[in-house]
């Protein structure tokens, strides 16, 4: 069944393309493979020798799309092949149109929101870019979005929309917004985002409020680059999407002694173009969360990678990193994770 929906997909998108003229829909994909040895520790796998393994596989944010251009109407349709299910599952990443209204755009669907905005190229863990650990990327969600030059203003939809369960209701949707300001070789970068909703904790109706604030620096100094981001935030594990598959730091809203959790993230990127074809980054985030009663959890990544162009769009990046889970708020130690290895990746 997955197969015959992926070849689906294939089929609808080839049958777009020949419907309109070439300068209408154009087709694109990317394949990229993780090629890495990974250690992890005994706190993690649950034993007292922890394990190393080696991960040789597809990743499941390889992908296939295509792109529709008008006049005034533009679409994109995005589909992931994900290689963790042997190429079987299909994701979709992106389905959005535009509208281009002169002052500015509509856009209706789903693609990233205005406060997911990579600082760093990480590419372990399937271009995981310190997702989780400091960096804010809450993903790619159905929202109505609409764009005045550098000002992006969405409406979202909510981590807790359509919930089947009648102690939770929501009233208005995720609102999101950023703002970038670009200076010659420098740049600055504002994110906000608002939720809320009313959930019931045993006999109380209570407001779970989730925001996030951050700002973020960055400073093209060819053939060096540097990037900061800082953020804050509450109630990040109400928010949606803010955790990693590797790290779930950012707590919820603690409704049985109604207290919120505080949230704060710090990304840091340094870059060096060598030539060309080869450019070699550094990067770490940091990731604290503070709960009721003094609770704290900490968590920091850290990685060095070179990015080798071989052809325009095929890349190899060999990258060493490594994941400090630190402890929990009971004060067990979680473990870590050192990973090396390569990505390699052809777009066409």
């Amino acid at each position: 069944m997955k197969k015959l929906l992926v070849l689906f997909v294939a089929a609808m998108m080839i049958a777009a393309a020949g419907s309109a003229s070439a300068s209408d829909v154009s087709l694109y994909g990317s394949a990229r493979m993780a090629t890495f040895w990974e250690d992890y520790s005994e706190e993690i796998i649950g034993n007292t020798d922890g394990d190393s393994d080696l991960l040789w596989d597809l990743q499941g944010n390889s992908r296939f799309g295509a792109k529709f251009k008008g006049e005034k109407i533009n679409g994109r349709v995005e589909v992931a092949l994900n290689g963790a299910n042997d190429g079987k599952a299909v994701e979709t990443r992106h389905i959005y149109g535009t509208y281009n209204f002169g002052a500015g755009e509509l856009l209706v669907g789903q693609t990233y929101t205005p406060v997911d905005d990579a600082y760093s190229g990480q590419v372990w863990g399937e271009d995981l870019a310190l997702e989780g650990f400091g960096d804010l990327q809450p993903g790619r969600k159905p929202m109505i979005q609409m764009t005045f030059d550098n000002f992006k203003l969405a409406f979202v939809s909510p981590d807790a929309d359509g919930t089947a369960d009648d102690t939770v209701d929501v009233t208005i949707p995720l609102v999101e917004a950023s703002y970038t300001m670009d200076m010659s070789n420098f740049g600055i970068d504002l994110y906000g985002g608002y939720q809320t909703y009313e959930e019931t904790f045993g006999t109380k109706d209570m407001d779970v409020d989730s925001y996030v604030f951050a700002v973020g620096a960055r400073a093209d100094l060819d053939p060096m680059y540097v990037k900061a981001k800082i953020s804050f935030g509450q109630n990040l594990g109400n928010y949606g999407g803010m955790d990693s598959t590797y790290n779930e730091t950012y707590s919820t809203f603690d409704g049985v002694n109604d207290e919120d959790s505080e949230n704060m993230g710090v990304v840091g990127v340094a870059g060096f173009k060598v030539n060309d074809k080869t450019n070699i980054e550094a990067g770490i985030g940091y990731a604290k969360d503070e709960r009721g009663n003094n609770e704290e959890e900490e968590n920091m990544s850290y990685y060095l990678q070179a990015k080798f162009s071989i052809l325009k769009n095929f890349r190899i990046t060999p990258e060493i990193g490594f994941l400090d889970f630190d402890e929990d708020v009971a004060g067990t130690d979680q473990g870590d994770i050192l990973y090396v290895g390569a990505q390699w990746r052809i777009d066409f």
